[in-house]
């Protein structure tokens, strides 16, 4: 399960880095999680899967994981506040 998010709209260049640091973690350290992998790519094109957040605390240390739940936060509230938005794929 996921909810849709607009991320042109809200994501900053500090969100695609915290994006792009786990990603390359989850990459990097074994084991590899197909899944979790996924779901994190899936930020890029505005997908929140719902059990990111715990997969993630699972995985990663505070150097990669308090950026990453810092923008994870960014998406819910933006969100709960907007309603499910899309990103439009160009």
């Amino acid at each position: 399960m996921y909810k849709n998010f607009n991320r042109h709209e809200i994501f900053t260049e500090e969100d695609m880095k915290a994006v792009r640091c786990a990603i390359d973690e989850s990459m990097d350290a074994p084991p590899f999680n197909w899944d979790l992998n996924n779901m994190l790519s899936g930020l890029y094109d505005g997908y929140l899967y719902e059990n990111l957040k715990e997969m993630s605390k699972s995985r990663f240390s505070d150097c990669e994981l308090i950026p990453l739940l810092k923008t994870i936060n960014k998406i819910e509230e933006h969100i709960s506040v907007n309603g499910e938005t899309e990103t439009q794929i160009f």
